[in-house]
Parts: C-alpha cells; structure tokens; sequence
C-alpha cells in the first residue's frame, strides 16, 4: 500500500536511520520503488537518525537533492 501511494510521486527521497538496519530498509525501499519512480538515497552517519536533524537541515537536504522543478520547498515563481 505504501509503494503504490509513493510511486506517482515524481521522485522519493529516502533519509532512514544511519545504521545498518536503515541501509538495508533504504535499499530494499529503493529497488521497489525505482520501477516506478526516481528514488534517490541520502545516507546519514551510522549514529545519526532523521530525527537528530533541524529543519533547517532538512530542508537544506530537501532542496540540495531534489531538483527545483520538482521541489515542494521551492516557490513555483522560482522553480526551472
């Protein structure tokens, strides 16, 4: 259910835990998902998790790996 809801998005970015467990997951998730969809990977150090992250970090990632055009942190008046 989780893919098909998922996979009309134009691309995933996936940001699980940094440890091996979240390396796995992300990779399993990825090679779902790329059938369907652009699916990239940011792969944090093995002690940090998601949530250790500011916002401020979040959407400075969000906006480093997502494409403008495809960016929700990006105005459309600004989008290439």
């Amino acid at each position: 259910a989780q893919l098909a809801w998922l996979a009309p998005a134009p691309i995933v970015l996936l940001l699980l835990d940094g440890d091996q467990a979240g390396r796995t997951a992300a990779s399993t998730i990825a090679q779902a998902l790329s059938r369907q969809t652009k699916v990239k990977i940011h792969q944090l150090a093995p002690e940090q998790e998601p949530e250790d992250l500011t916002d401020a970090d979040l959407a400075a990632l969000v906006q480093n790996v997502i494409p403008s055009s495809l960016n929700p942190l990006v105005p459309f008046s600004e989008r290439s």
